[in-house]
């Protein structure tokens, strides 16, 4: 038990005002801060799904096209490219 009022001591003393974006004893953020942290969370969470679209986009081009190859491909061609497919997607 004296464990956890050792833990406790090295938090600040009203642990429930600080927010999370800031340190103990810092001012509070602006609006303007808010706002501007908040556009930053939304360009990067943006950016993060236009770099996965891209990925996914890439990832299906390639099927694709060995799903055209194996239209004129023989039956050992095909259980190969089979597990090319699969392959792209388990590497995903």
């Amino acid at each position: 038990m004296a464990d956890d009022d050792d833990a406790v001591s090295g938090l600040c003393e009203d642990a429930c005002c600080c927010h999370a974006q800031q340190q103990c004893g810092e001012e509070p953020l602006s609006a303007e801060d808010v706002k501007s942290q908040q556009a930053e969370v939304r360009r990067k969470f943006v950016n993060t799904l236009v770099a996965e679209v891209e990925q996914l986009t890439k990832l299906s081009d390639e099927f694709l096209s060995l799903e055209k190859v194996r239209k004129n491909s023989t039956k050992a061609d095909a259980k190969i490219i089979d597990d090319e497919q699969k392959a792209l997607f388990e590497a995903r």
